[in-house]
């Protein structure tokens, strides 16, 4: 949602209104803007996020009423910093980015070089490696170059995390080795427990246990003396699963269950949701099936109350927000732009009336300039995600189930079409979610055909029936398959197999477990495979469905092999069958023992 241009330039003309009022508290705005900053950073470090970010604001509002530039710029730092810890990345993204606008004008090497780290954390966290390096880089580069060496810790640190995901533990621990030195040779204790947290996590993923454990103790021991909530889940988890690949389960419960006191405590739902998912873990190895149970239960509760409020409007509201805030900052900007302009013209009234109809235009043209640029590269984003999303789902499904969301409207069956919406818009959002990830379980492979199969269900009105057979011995929630897999195989039979058909027609899916492997069955009684076998060639679901699994097993010996065959019952066809076998692959929470 793009803010209106009548409200762009009201915004702005009543900026320059509020710029000829005086300011009547004279030299206390600044002390006033420093006490707010030391209270917002004090609730940073202590896990109030929400009142550390209302803080922040207060000092944004007040910095730009007062024309006071550096403060500005601070102030949209703190603020990304308290989005980040909130996990609220666009929003991060977006203070950071707002400041670096201004900074790289008006700012100082050390708010630049700042920029580039928070910049480069937040592409981290949302697995952009390469554009966090690049701003790692650059912040290191402008912190050598300004003889800032505290600040390099952080960018050390930042490169260090890089190499842990790629797995090159010898690399990460020497750059956590050398952020950790600059840190402790400048007294900075929470940078000291974040990276002996680090070097802990290296310690980890390489069966160092003793080791980690010992970092992970360190870095706890500081936090819980400088009373920092916000980093002590993750310390006690650490060190709680820690205890758990040693086999010790007293400790590593003990140790889980202060992580989600705390987590639950200061509200990180990120430290509550692995607590749980690890304390259930540890349960089931005890044979505590009860506790284990319940810490599933608890969450999957979590998990689905995360899932709940990303909703279209909670959306809306954000996107209304982002727009609504970037109008005022550049519209704030531009008047710090016009005052100066004005100052060194004349107060002639004429000469400032011209100043700013030329400015107001200039602020619109900037406006569209980067929207549209935006826009663009948005669409070459979408444009990158359109192939494997059209894979998914046939396009036809999406026009008859739209369709017929609108016969029920028009039949006045809204019971019907509420229901059939919303079954819609949770297939839409599970498909979505799927492009993001390649596995996901057995069970929410099989929540999304059921609900797929019920909407065609709805929409053929009663044209067939299905059945669903998994094995007993199988562990749905826990073993991994490709996600969306079974969905090609089924739209296939509905649409070319029992389509056709002047009967009812029957889908059934079977999954059996058969030593390493599990084997699939998709089987109707339809009008047989010879019959649609054009429709089979030419569907482009099943055929990038199968490379899909081909190269997401390549590594394997035995090659993934699709068998489509025609039903034959006393000289007639009955339908068809199509099977294949994939790889069993459990979910893990810690590294195998070696």
């Amino acid at each position: 949602m793009s803010i209106s241009r009548f409200t762009s330039f009201l915004l702005f003309y009543t900026t320059i209104l509020a710029y000829a009022q005086p300011n009547e508290s004279g030299g206390s705005v600044e002390s006033q803007i420093s006490a707010l900053m030391n209270e917002g950073a004090l609730l940073n470090e202590q896990g109030e996020f929400d009142r550390a970010e209302a803080k922040f604001n207060e000092v944004l509002t007040l910095a730009i009423t007062n024309d006071n530039i550096p403060q500005v710029i601070n102030a949209l730092i703190n603020l990304g910093h308290a989005y980040f810890n909130q996990s609220k990345n666009e929003e991060a993204l977006y203070a950071y980015m707002k400041a670096m606008v201004i900074a790289e004008q008006d700012g100082t090497p050390t708010q630049i070089g700042t920029l580039h780290n928070s910049i480069g954390n937040v592409y981290f966290k949302q697995g952009l490696m390469d554009n966090a390096l690049e701003h790692y880089l650059l912040s290191i580069e402008i912190r050598t170059n300004s003889n800032n060496i505290k600040g390099l810790s952080s960018c050390y640190n930042g490169i260090g995390a890089i190499y842990v995901k790629k797995e090159d533990y010898d690399k990460a621990e020497n750059y956590f080795i050398k952020s950790l030195e600059y840190k402790i040779a400048f007294l900075d204790s929470t940078g000291i427990a974040s990276s002996n947290k680090n070097l802990g996590s290296v310690y980890y993923k390489q069966g160092k246990y003793d080791l980690a454990l010992m970092k992970y103790m360190n870095s706890l021991s500081i936090e819980k003396r400088l009373d920092i909530k916000s980093k002590m889940p993750s310390s006690y988890y650490n060190i709680g699963i820690t205890y758990y690949a040693m086999d010790m389960y007293d400790p590593a419960i003990a140790y889980i269950d202060s992580s989600l006191s705390i987590a639950e405590e200061i509200g990180y739902t990120k430290g509550i949701l692995q607590a749980n998912q690890a304390l259930s873990e540890v349960y089931e190895n005890m044979n505590n099936k009860d506790k284990a149970l319940s810490y599933y239960k608890q969450y999957v509760k979590v998990k689905d109350s995360i899932q709940l409020t990303r909703n279209q409007d909670a959306l809306v509201a954000i996107e209304t927000k982002y727009e609504i805030e970037r109008a005022k900052q550049e519209t704030q900007l531009l008047n710090h732009q016009v005052k100066i302009k004005s100052l060194e013209l004349s107060r002639n009234k004429n000469i400032l009336i011209a100043t700013i109809t030329t400015f107001s235009l200039l602020l619109l043209m900037a406006y569209l300039f980067y929207r549209n640029k935006r826009l663009s590269s948005k669409k070459k984003l979408v444009e990158l995600d359109q192939q494997l999303l059209r894979a998914q789902i046939n396009p036809h499904f999406l026009f008859n189930s739209l369709n017929s969301i609108q016969n029920y409207f028009l039949n006045n069956e809204s019971k019907k079409a509420n229901k059939y919406l919303s079954e819609f818009s949770i297939l839409m959002r599970q498909i979505l979610d799927s492009s993001s990830t390649t596995m996901h379980s057995i069970q929410e492979e099989l929540d999304f055909t059921k609900r797929y199969l019920n909407l065609e269900q709805a929409r053929l009105v009663d044209k067939f029936d299905y059945e669903i057979e998994v094995d007993e011995k199988m562990d749905v929630t826990n073993t991994l398959i490709p996600a969306l897999i079974f969905q090609p195989f089924v739209e296939n039979s509905i649409w070319h197999g029992i389509s056709p058909l002047n009967s009812r027609g029957l889908v059934e899916l079977q999954l059996i477990k058969e030593q390493d492997e599990i084997k699939c069955i998709i089987k109707d009684n339809g009008i047989g495979f010879k019959q649609s076998k054009k429709s089979f060639h030419e569907s482009k679901g099943l055929k990038i469905t199968e490379d899909r699994v081909k190269n997401m097993y390549s590594s394997r010996p035995k090659d993934l092999k699709l068998n489509i065959s025609t039903i034959i019952k006393d000289g007639d066809v009955k339908g068809t069958i199509v099977s294949f076998s994939i790889p069993i692959e459990y979910k893990k929470l810690r590294n195998e023992k070696k």
